[in-house]
């Protein structure tokens, strides 16, 4: 139910050509049948609303069963299913589960020596699902996170404590997702071609994937972000869906790969001390087509990014409008939780960009 089989192309099709086992669900079954995190598994991955009692118990069950366990084969699969169960929770209740089970990263690490010493080369494979767990229970592991859209969720993989852009979701990214969804400034995805740019894990071109947008380029400058967003992707059973390399920042050349223009360009966060706003909108007006064509833009407006992070969004439209033919349409601050309605401690920058009409 997972991820569809990886090919030489980059384009994600439906359901009908996607696999129905993976190595975690067999390892899962192998190592503990009697947990039926199968079912739990299958609740989280159609969507429907997860019984996370019972999915923390069975983890926690698990995770004890752990304790004791000799150096064998049914060790290094346990350890196999406890991670690939630990990632289909968010980070919060996998870690919870983990101490109601009195397992922690620091009690499995003289296992991991002894069999690092024991197996130099661990030909058992013990040595590496020991390392996967440690990571897992250490914070590092890959976890899973719910955005709603709709009456939906979309669940993505992620690090929330992993380096780089590409591993969590972001602020800016939930409320990208979130104006597309609410049609802000009137913007209506039905039928469009999307792009967005520097995905990272996607949220936002995904979100606009389930809100009926006819065709989503996923795109980043980072090889792994692009891999991370074509796993989910394919966690989420989106058809239309494609991931290709681009630099924002680049020149024309390195457009290629998006394959024409589009009807909305996101952007989620992309403004830092490092990111030339102008060169940023003239990749946008490059990639937009049509009198109704736009490029939305959200920008953090944390305190602690850096001086040239804040005065390249104070000055982002004025940027943009200089360098390039788009003009700004609509701009607002976002200072309350769009969900919860609780005042942010640093203020979101929805700014929508109209683009100009290409000549045919």
């Amino acid at each position: 139910y997972l991820k569809a089989p990886l090919n030489t192309s980059s384009h994600l099709t439906g359901p009908a050509g996607w696999t129905r086992s993976t190595a975690s669900e067999a390892s899962i079954a192998a190592a503990w049948p009697g947990a039926q995190l199968l079912g739990v598994r299958g609740r989280i991955l159609k969507r429907a609303s997860p019984d996370t009692t019972s999915t923390d118990e069975e983890l926690v069950c698990l995770l004890a069963s752990l304790r004791g366990q000799p150096c064998d084969q049914q060790l290094v699969d346990r350890l196999r299913a406890a991670a690939a169960a630990m990632a289909l929770l968010e980070q919060p209740e996998a870690l919870a589960a983990a101490e109601r089970a009195g397992i922690c990263a620091s009690s499995l690490i003289p296992r991991l020596q002894q069999a690092v010493v024991h197996d130099a080369d661990d030909a058992s494979g013990l040595a590496a699902a020991l390392s996967e767990l440690i990571s897992s229970l250490s914070g590092q592991g890959e976890h899973t996170l719910r955005l709603a859209v709709r009456e939906s969720a979309l669940l993505l993989w992620c690090r929330p404590r992993g380096a780089g852009t590409g591993t969590r979701l972001w602020r800016a990214s939930q409320l990208c997702a979130w104006a597309c969804e609410t049609h802000w400034a009137g913007l209506d995805l039905t039928g469009s071609r999307v792009l967005e740019l520097g995905c990272g894990t996607a949220a936002a071109g995904l979100a606009a994937a389930a809100l009926g947008a006819r065709e989503v380029t996923l795109t980043d400058v980072d090889p792994a972000a692009l891999r991370l967003a074509k796993r989910n992707a394919a966690r989420n059973f989106l058809p239309n869906v494609r991931v290709a390399h681009l630099d924002a920042e680049a020149s024309e050349a390195s457009e290629a790969a998006a394959e024409g223009r589009f009807d909305l360009l996101l952007a989620a966060d992309l403004v830092y001390g490092f990111v030339s706003p102008d060169r940023l909108a003239a990749t946008a007006e490059r990639l937009l087509e049509g009198p109704h064509a736009r490029a939305l833009f959200v920008h953090d407006g944390d305190g602690c990014r850096s001086e040239g992070a804040r005065q390249g969004v104070a000055g982002f439209v004025a940027a943009v409008e200089a360098a390039t033919a788009l003009r700004c349409v609509r701009s607002e601050t976002v200072d309350k939780d769009w969900v919860t309605g609780r005042e942010l401690a640093a203020p979101l920058l929805l700014q929508l960009f109209a683009a100009p009409l290409h000549p045919t």
